[in-house]
This record gives C-alpha cells, structure tokens and sequence, in this order.
C-alpha cells in the first residue's frame, strides 16, 4: 500500500524519528502506526545493543524539583555535540521529570517504568538510534519531603541536590539564598557524606594510622591529641560537608553558613543528604 506523508508525519510526531526511518517503518507494517511504532522499538533496541560497548564520556547532569520529590540524574554519551543537542537535552529532560515522578528503587526499575506508552528504556533507545550514539542513563538519586537546594554548572557538567529539613525549610528569601548556595558548595568541593559519624570507620582507621606513623618522633603524651587534630583538619574538614570550609567563605564552615541561615530564617534547618554527579565520574 502507498504510504502518505500524512501517515509518515505523524509517526515521526510520535516517536522524534526521522521521515525515511518512519516511512520504511510504515512499509514494512502495511501503514498501521501502532505495528510501526513496535518495528522502531525493535530496531532501537537493536541499535542500543550494537553501541552499548561504546565509552560514553560526555553527557549532562539534569536536575528537576516538584510535587514534595527532587531528583538529580547523570545521562552519558559519547561525544560533547550530542550532549549540546537538542535531542540529547530534551532525553535529559524527559529522564529527570520520569526519576521525579517514579518511586523506583534501583536504575533497571527506573528503566522498565512506564513512560507514555512504552518504558523509559524505550525512549532511551529511541534516542540511540536517532542520535547514533551509544547513551547511558547512568545513575539518579530522589529525594522526598523537606525541602532543597539545587545547582547544575552553566555546561551540564556537574550538578548537586542537597536536602533540607527543619522549621526554617520554606518560601522564604533566606532559605531559598542558602540552599542555593551550598549546592553550588557541594558542586564544587565534593563532600563525601554530611556530618563526621557517617565517615565510613575503616576510612578514619586508616588515616589514623597515616597521621600516627607521622607523628611518632613526637612525646608520647601528646601524640594522641597530635593525630586527631590532624583527622579534623585533613580528613573531617575534607570529606564531611558540614565541617568543610565554605567555597564562598572560607573563613566559614557549613555549619556555621547553616546556623545564621536558620536564624535569619526564623527556625531550624538541617542537612539530611545530598548527591552530587559529574560528567564521566564514578558511578
């Protein structure tokens, strides 16, 4: 049957395809849309699998507040024009608002959740095949209640999503103005976790040992206060947010930042957890 450029526009509207893709779709399912629609997905994921081993060092970072939820997303692909386009942003896009609006519990739960009426997984190898660049949904955090800081780097390079909790959490000039900027903090100085009784033991262990080894041509009754004073300014002050010197300030710790934020804001506030993506780091 001849396939008309009615029929070929709307498939291209329904799946972001281009117009010969969709037409040899059409024409190899006798012009039934829904059958085309499954024939694309078939060949995009055929297309994702062929790519999947290509390094992906590039991409964006997405982030997206709303509803009482936030979520923070890491999107690989392989080269910086694709992650510039307008394809790969708007993936980015879609990617962050379905994290945002999905309670799923690890990446392939995420991947398999609904999305229109596919997955998400679908709309991500769908990408693949219009782009022609292997692209991962690498990594994602959600957070629930409280409320956040937000910051992505003018590049998509690098974001963080910081959570707040306390009476001073609100529309409020105060809480917004801090919450603001100790995502940029986090963005820039790379916490490893909020407040020092998370740092993992076998961590402070070590370095402990580290400090110890250092120090033992000094007294031995001092050598103790010696090695954890050496812990809270080369480890705490590095690793946990709360202790770090602030990126703006750094006459100014976090907490101290917090602290005058919360009174200015007439109530507590408190820091319950964070993520922070970069562009090709660990996931």
């Amino acid at each position: 049957m001849a396939i008309t450029a009615a029929q070929v526009k709307a498939l291209r509207e329904a799946t972001g395809l281009g117009m010969m893709e969709c037409k040899k779709a059409l024409e190899a399912t006798g012009g039934d849309q829904g059958k085309a629609i499954e024939h694309l997905r078939k060949l995009g994921a055929k297309a994702a699998e062929k790519k999947a081993g290509r390094a992906t060092s590039q991409g964006g970072v997405g982030i997206e507040v709303g509803g009482g939820a936030a979520g923070i997303v890491d999107l690989a692909c392989e080269t910086d024009f694709v992650s510039r386009g307008e394809t790969f942003q708007a993936l980015l896009g879609d990617v962050v608002r379905h994290v945002l609006a999905n309670d799923a519990p690890d990446l392939d739960g995420m991947l398999d959740a609904p999305f229109g009426d596919a997955t998400l997984r679908a709309r991500v190898q769908s990408a693949i095949q219009e782009i022609g660049e292997n692209i991962q949904f690498r990594r994602f955090a959600r957070f629930t209640g409280g409320g956040y800081g937000s910051y992505v780097h003018h590049d998509g390079s690098v974001g963080a999503l910081v959570r707040f909790e306390g009476e001073g959490v609100g529309n409020n000039p105060a809480f917004i103005d801090v919450a603001r900027r100790i995502a940029m903090h986090v963005a820039s100085a790379n916490p490893l976790v909020v407040r020092r009784d998370e740092v993992p033991a076998d961590l402070i262990d070590r370095e402990r040992g580290i400090f110890a080894e250092q120090v033992k041509d000094k007294p031995e009754n001092i050598r103790a206060n010696i090695v954890e004073g050496m812990l809270a300014k080369r480890l705490f002050a590095e690793c946990v947010l709360l202790e770090q010197p602030f990126v703006m300030d750094d006459k100014l710790t976090i907490k101290k930042v917090l602290d005058a934020a919360a009174k200015e804001a007439g109530g507590g506030l408190s820091i319950t957890s964070f993520a922070r993506f970069a562009v090709g780091g660990d996931a």
